[in-house]
């Protein structure tokens, strides 16, 4: 088998947590907010006094929460890679337990690449590749800059292997 040679590297921008990220800094200010009134000592002396005890372990978890749930969003698009070599399409994702999906070049139909206007305004795309794999028919790479580049490169990798190994397409109507 020949040695493989990589094309491009990337990942998606973290532009596509921009709703998780808001939504978390909105419910931290929330969260303060209701610090702030006495909101949560007012529960916990009118309506739960059996749980005052757990009332700093409570607040703490108001606070940590939004704060968590950012870090954990970062954290996914952070570790979500892609790799095109002139032969593979690799999409690796997971934090805790990671999970590499590869798709021979030579499977590839069909790409198109879609600009969500709140992707466009940052000039990110997203490029989906359909492909004949049995086992995941469509392929995304999201949120990437120059996705009509990347599209491109995949479509002329494709006919690369599929003129080396011999494979022509068959139309099916």
């Amino acid at each position: 088998m020949p040695e493989q040679r990589l094309i491009w590297t990337g990942r998606p921008s973290q532009w596509i947590n921009a709703r998780n990220f808001l939504g978390a800094g909105f419910l931290f200010i929330i969260v303060i907010i209701l610090q702030a009134a006495g909101f949560f000592d007012a529960i916990f002396t009118q309506f739960l006094p059996e749980l005052s005890g757990f009332k700093r372990v409570i607040k703490t978890a108001a606070f940590m929460f939004p704060i968590l749930w950012g870090v954990w969003s970062w954290l996914k698009v952070h570790m979500h890679t892609y790799e095109i070599t002139d032969q593979v399409f690799r999409e690796h994702t997971g934090v805790l337990n990671r999970v590499t999906h590869e798709l021979e070049l030579y499977r590839v139909i069909d790409t198109l690449t879609y600009k969500p206007f709140e992707l466009n305004i940052m000039k990110l795309g997203n490029v989906i590749i359909n492909t004949s794999d049995a086992s995941d028919p469509v392929a995304y790479i999201l949120a990437v800059p120059q996705p009509d580049e990347i599209r491109q490169l995949i479509r002329y990798h494709v006919e690369q292997q599929r003129e080396r190994k011999g494979i022509v397409e068959v139309a099916n109507r």
